[in-house]
């Protein structure tokens, strides 16, 4: 399997256990999502848990990398934080779920894997560390410590979290949107 269509495969199998979870994914799902036989999977992958950590890493190098070049692109670095957080809330327009998949997989996999939750929450902790670099860089010629810039970064990953589970409870994204800004300002600014 050559690497485009290794990178093919594995978004295809990373959306359907994003949209299914772990356990509502079955193997004979995976095939023919995939389009592949059995021994061609494991072949390929290995078996469930080494395709599911492989797409916990592809979807948290997808979200890095996203974020870090929209950052980038920014005219400031508050403008940057703000398209990070719309990025992590609106990855792309069609969602195999609403709830980050990071997040899906910590909460299903806590207790019945718990080697692949640790992936999960390393792939959080990287978003988080990334957060706190760019408030860092927001409040750079202000008297703004590090620790103050961890706990921002806390709080908007949380925030986060909440306006996700917010649109999977039927919220207009346009109301999602107003409600990230308004957020990443507060927290930031600590006003209205």
């Amino acid at each position: 399997m050559n690497e485009q269509t290794r990178a093919v495969s594995l978004e295809k199998a990373m959306n359907l256990f994003w949209q299914n979870g772990y356990a509502a994914t079955s193997m004979r799902d995976l095939q023919k999502s995939l389009d592949m036989r059995p021994g061609s999977v494991y072949s390929a992958f290995g078996g469930k848990d080494e395709l599911y950590k492989e797409s916990l890493e592809n979807y948290s190098m997808m979200v890095m990398q996203n974020i870090q070049e929209g950052f980038l692109r920014a005219k400031t670095p508050y403008e940057g934080v703000l398209s990070s957080v719309k990025f992590i809330i609106f990855p792309y327009a069609k969602c195999p779920s609403q709830i980050c998949f990071l997040i899906k997989s910590v909460t299903e996999l806590e207790f019945c894997s718990p080697e692949l939750a640790k992936v999960a929450l390393e792939g959080l902790t990287e978003v988080r560390n990334e957060l706190e670099k760019q408030i860092f860089e927001v409040f750079k010629e202000d008297a703004v410590t590090q620790e103050q810039c961890k706990e921002y970064a806390m709080l908007i990953q949380a925030q986060i979290i909440g306006l996700k589970a917010l649109l999977s409870m039927g919220f207009s994204e346009e109301d999602v949107n107003k409600a990230a800004d308004k957020m990443v300002k507060k927290v930031l600014f600590h006003n209205d």
